[in-house]
């Protein structure tokens, strides 16, 4: 990519809070680029084929890596597709036409375009569920990391040009026109990392986990080492692994009558599972009101303010009429999540529309309350039945591969 995007993370504790050196960076494409592929398969009929395009037009499929963090979402441009009989002697001579270079333009006619939509599955893949919230601001709300620019400055109340301190972030994307893409570093859109979403739900979710097994912040019991042990040990805590995945060292418990928490595989001393909630970007292109606020800082000892640390931050502002956003969790393999771990997700989901979860920076000064908008209950998920032996039919799977 010609402009590669920064963002940052930062690795959470078994506390559920920022772990400490855990910031970190990662480049990403630019939303929009385009890539083309070809597929290829012998001696298989055209349904087989019908049925491979079917699944890549899924909406809950992503390429590429960190999936989980709302990358690798795709939709199909075009498609050409054909089948050739190589014992034809016509079919064996547009075959030999093809360019082996995927970049140069195909010869005139040579495959035909498909319509993807005629491929596609009657439902999705049949262990994905997907959610659909659409939710609005309530007051301030902003996704902090972003660049302040010529466009953020404004003008203070003494008629002094001013640029704030922290502004929302934004990424450009490609726009396409005639078939000719246009990458512009200076017309950038408000976009939601979809980190910035699942954070909150995941802190949230680990508030239910706890809360299930009678355990608050108000606990004598509370100490380090309680919460370092819980962190492993605890049956709520693994629920949790269920929705968000772990990687951690491998602790058995086979007195559970639930195989999740068995030792599918003795010579290994450590515990990788990936997260089965995937929740989407938000790209929000349409003018934002922005509002600025003033801010200083304050001596923790004194709770004076400090000498020369005014700051301005410039949140969006939205009224109770705020426009709607649109968010989309997809859950994976939802037959392996147990009962606990649906009703965990169930309930912070909910908060959410009920307006009890805040998302984004400054939630401490108040930014971040969102409500759902003509939709104050969950809708109904319908989970499939809980299969507690999937670990063992994927790995009886795998040894007959």
């Amino acid at each position: 990519a010609s402009v590669p995007m920064i963002r940052q993370h930062v690795r959470i504790s078994h506390k559920g809070t920022a772990s400490h050196q855990g910031l970190f960076n990662q480049e990403v494409v630019a939303a929009g680029h385009r890539f083309t592929f070809e597929l290829a398969l012998r001696d298989c009929n055209t349904d087989v084929m019908d049925t491979l395009l079917g699944v890549l037009h899924q909406d809950s499929l992503r390429l590429g890596g960190k999936t989980n963090r709302g990358l690798g979402r795709f939709h199909i441009v075009r498609c050409y597709r054909r089948r050739f009989d190589l014992s034809h002697k016509d079919d064996f001579a547009d075959f030999a036409r093809l360019p082996s270079d995927i970049a140069q333009p195909l010869p005139e006619g040579l495959l035909p375009k498909l319509d993807v939509e005629t491929v596609r599955l009657s439902k999705d893949a049949n262990d994905v569920r997907t959610i659909r919230l659409s939710i609005r601001p309530r007051g301030f709300w902003m996704i902090g990391g972003g660049i302040p620019d010529d466009n953020d400055k404004f003008t203070t109340d003494r008629g002094r040009e001013s640029t704030p301190d922290m502004v929302p972030y934004r990424e450009p994307r490609v726009f396409w026109e005639n078939g000719i893409g246009t990458l512009d570093p200076e017309e950038s859109a408000v976009v939601i990392p979809a980190t910035s979403i699942k954070g909150a739900i995941r802190h949230r979710s680990r508030y239910y986990a706890m809360m299930l097994q009678g355990i608050y912040a108000d606990s004598d019991t509370l100490t380090e080492e309680y919460m370092e042990n819980l962190s492993r040990n605890n049956v709520q805590e693994k629920y949790l692994e269920a929705l968000f995945g772990a990687a951690r060292d491998r602790v058995q418990d086979e007195t559970s009558p639930d195989p999740m928490f068995h030792s599918s595989e003795k010579n290994s001393s450590t515990y990788q599972q990936g997260g089965r909630v995937v929740v989407e970007d938000i790209l929000i292109q349409k003018k934002l009101e922005n509002k600025p606020v003033d801010h200083l800082s304050t001596s923790r000892f004194t709770n004076g303010p400090i000498d020369g640390c005014l700051f301005q931050e410039l949140p969006f502002w939205s009224d109770e009429q705020g426009f709607p956003i649109n968010l989309t969790v997809h859950i994976h393999n939802a037959s392996h999540i147990p009962e606990p771990s649906r009703q965990i997700l169930e309930l912070t989901l909910q908060d959410l529309l009920d307006g009890h979860l805040q998302m984004g920076s400054g939630t401490g000064r108040g930014n971040g309350w969102f409500e759902g908008v003509d939709q104050k209950s969950l809708p109904s998920i319908h989970w499939p039945r809980y299969n507690p032996d999937w670990q063992t039919e994927l790995q009886e799977k795998l040894h007959n591969q």
